[in-house]
């Protein structure tokens, strides 16, 4: 894995870039979600001082349901598509420096 992912739970993937932000792994009832937010979002707002005017910062969420077909565990997303884990995984960590982007534009006050 590149330099600024860092695998910092089991749950949680971190991108560190000139902002940090992370995908989490939640587990909800029937369902599972992927948070594409600020590092540490889930602490709540102590560690987060937002910049005069901008405002809330971006989140993400991608609900998946977890389907197991001949013992072997497939997520569905919302699209329908079918994905094995380690698919699903290589999605997410392509998609943390795309969501850097535009978090980086929720917090900055810049709509493009």
């Amino acid at each position: 894995m590149p330099e600024n992912f860092r695998w910092v739970a089991p749950n949680r993937v971190a991108f560190f870039n000139t902002r940090q932000v992370q995908a989490r792994f939640g587990q909800e009832p029937h369902r599972y979600s992927i948070f594409f937010e600020r590092f540490g979002a889930e602490l709540g707002h102590f560690n987060y001082e937002p910049i005069p005017g901008s405002g809330e910062p971006k989140q993400t969420i991608v609900t998946i349901l977890a389907e197991i077909s001949e013992g072997e565990t497939f997520w569905r997303l919302a699209d329908g598509q079918t994905l094995k884990s380690d698919v699903l995984a290589r999605r997410v960590i392509d998609r943390l420096p795309s969501f850097h982007d535009e978090y980086g534009r929720s917090v900055s006050n810049i709509d493009f």
